[in-house]
């Protein structure tokens, strides 16, 4: 939180929180432009469609990706309970959001999910492989006052690299993001 600057009050709690809603989906929205540029001056668009659901059937995919939803909430409540890093990034993020309504977090947790699988899976795993995706993902996810939540973002990173790369494809990594995302952020923002 800011404190009082040249005399005048700080901003009310709720006013900070919706910035920092507002900043994280315009975050989103350039990493999603970004992605679909780089597919168009790629000529790279054809590859999404048999990139969605991988070699595996629509409805393997969406299984193996609540599969691996199973798999990384856990693992992120782990993280917390054994890092006291992730566990300071975890209490920042709740002081950034604030409490927002369950919408919000559906909203964020989608938008997030979209974005980064896009950009990661689809453009930069198919143009450096897995395992540098993962990296420039973990490189991204962390910043200042986030240093600690790399465990986070290189275990989940590899996870969606995994799903891809074994083919159930763009939507099964999706669908874990987005739920992994949704689920934490309620037990994080429960506190």
């Amino acid at each position: 939180m800011s404190g009082a600057k040249d005399g005048q009050p700080p901003p009310p709690p709720q006013l900070e929180s919706a910035a920092a809603i507002v900043a994280a989906f315009a975050v989103y929205l350039v990493v999603f432009l970004v992605a679909v540029v780089w597919l168009v001056v790629a000529d790279r668009t054809a590859e999404l469609p048999p990139l969605a659901f991988g070699t595996s059937e629509p409805w393997v995919a969406m299984t193996v990706g609540l599969v691996a939803t199973a798999v990384g909430v856990p693992f992120c409540w782990l993280c917390s309970r054994s890092a006291r890093s992730v566990r300071h990034c975890e209490s920042r993020l709740a002081e950034l959001l604030g409490t927002p309504r369950d919408g919000v977090v559906v909203m964020l947790s989608v938008t997030a999910a979209i974005a980064e699988e896009l950009l990661f899976r689809c453009v930069l795993q198919g143009a450096f492989g897995p395992w540098r995706a993962v990296a420039l993902q973990v490189g991204m996810s962390i910043g200042p006052g986030f240093w600690g939540w790399w465990p986070i973002a290189a275990g989940l990173g590899a996870l969606s690299a995994w799903l891809v790369d074994a083919g159930y494809g763009l939507a099964s990594a999706t669908l874990a993001h987005a739920l992994i995302n949704y689920l934490t952020l309620r037990r994080i923002l429960s506190k």
